[in-house]
C-alpha cells in the first residue's frame, strides 16, 4: 500500500453499511458515517 494514499472501503452490515478511511500518515481509521438500510434503495 502506498504510504501517501488515503484508502476508503464501505461495510456493508445486516442493517446497516459503514463508510470509514483510512489515513497511513496519521495511522488511524476515519469513520465517516453509518447509514441505515431501510433509508436507501439497494439496486
Amino acid at each position: 500500500m502506498c504510504m501517501n494514499r488515503i484508502s476508503h472501503w464501505i461495510y456493508v452490515g445486516a442493517n446497516a453499511y459503514l463508510e470509514c478511511s483510512f489515513i497511513p500518515w496519521q495511522n488511524r481509521c476515519v469513520f465517516r458515517r453509518t447509514v441505515d438500510l431501510n433509508s436507501i434503495c439497494l439496486q
